[in-house]
């Protein structure tokens, strides 16, 4: 299967419908799409990529868990939150002082990657 189809197959299986707006957008290395991002007013909701049914407890998302608390004991406005179903990641959400992702994206996206890859 050729990029395209993998990338318009990936759109397809998102949780929701994709939503046309500035404050939709994926996270993703190179053509590989890990999760959807939408910015709210004062939200950031991620949403990865469901078929890779992204585990929880898998040591990549630990890891990237300890990189957002690190982030919140610095700058106390920043809430954040790992939502899991029946064992795997289904949302991150981030409230407050959402510049803070700025430096929590790279690491969001290398932690997903390699979450997806173990699957």
């Amino acid at each position: 299967m050729n990029k395209a189809c993998e990338f318009q197959q990936t759109i397809e299986s998102t949780p929701q419908p994709i939503q046309e707006t500035p404050e939709a957008e994926f996270l993703s290395k190179g053509s590989q799409v890990y999760a959807r991002l939408l910015r709210k007013e004062n939200e950031i909701s991620i949403y990865p990529i469901e078929s890779y049914g992204i585990k929880a407890a898998d040591p990549a998302i630990n890891w990237l868990k300890g990189r957002f608390e690190a982030v919140a004991q610095k700058h106390p406005d920043f809430q954040y939150k790992f939502v899991e179903k029946d064992g795997k990641l289904r949302e991150i959400t981030i409230n407050g002082n959402l510049q803070q992702f700025n430096s929590l994206k790279s690491p969001t996206i290398w932690a997903l990657q390699k979450a997806a890859d173990r699957q």
